[in-house]
């Protein structure tokens, strides 16, 4: 059976991801329409008798659709903002921690200020989210996940850590979280390190030039 003419979600061919693009193209404009409900039911409520902890669901639910509207688009091929621009680490790191928060125990740390770097925010955002959703199943329910974002010599980093057993001794997922990291990294000039604390666990590191340095 050929597969000439099919593709998977991340534009690439292959007998992995049989999807024609006709019935591709129709499954995206439905779950626009979706996304387009979503975004509205998602709105932030506005008065001063909401709370803020209610306000502030309200914003990472509101966000996390217009994260999937992205995502579709870009799947579609009909986003016209795929280019790289300038982006906030932190931004990114904090939007994909909001979202993973509700399932399980992470933190955010951001240290220093300035962590603007060139690349394309939703392959960055999406980077950072499967790192955090491979640190997530390796620390289990009872541990531990820590993010960080910093810089060091004119470089911007942000940074995954867990406390399970360790890189490589975690039974594997869906086999693309990792390269979907590593082409958002590549596309933005950076590097992506993996390494295991003192203590445990894994931790994996994204490098990249700052703002003003990017293809430097």
């Amino acid at each position: 059976m050929t597969t000439q003419g099919w593709v998977g979600f991340d534009g690439a061919r292959g007998a992995g991801d049989r999807v024609p693009p006709d019935h591709l193209a129709s499954i995206c404009h439905d779950l626009k329409q979706h996304i387009a409900t979503g975004l509205l039911l998602a709105e932030p409520p506005g008065g001063e008798d909401v709370s803020a902890q209610t306000r502030h669901r309200f914003e990472v639910m509101h966000r996390q659709f217009e994260h999937a509207a992205s995502l579709v688009s870009l799947l579609s091929g009909d986003d016209p903002a795929t280019a790289a621009t300038r982006c906030d680490l932190a931004v990114v790191a904090d939007h994909a921690v909001d979202a993973v928060r509700p399932r399980h125990r992470v933190s955010l740390e951001v240290l220093g200020t300035e962590h603007v770097v060139v690349g394309n925010p939703i392959l960055l955002r999406r980077a950072v989210a499967n790192l955090i959703d491979n640190a997530c199943r390796a620390a289990t329910t009872a541990g531990h996940v820590t993010v960080r974002v910093g810089l060091f010599e004119g470089e911007r980093w942000v940074e995954v850590v867990d406390d399970g057993p360790g890189f490589g001794r975690v039974g594997s997922g869906t086999g693309r979280g990792l390269p979907i990291v590593r082409s958002a990294v590549r596309d933005s000039d950076g590097r992506m390190t993996i390494s295991e604390p003192l203590g445990g666990g894994t931790a994996v590191r994204l490098t990249f030039p700052a703002a003003g340095r990017a293809g430097a």
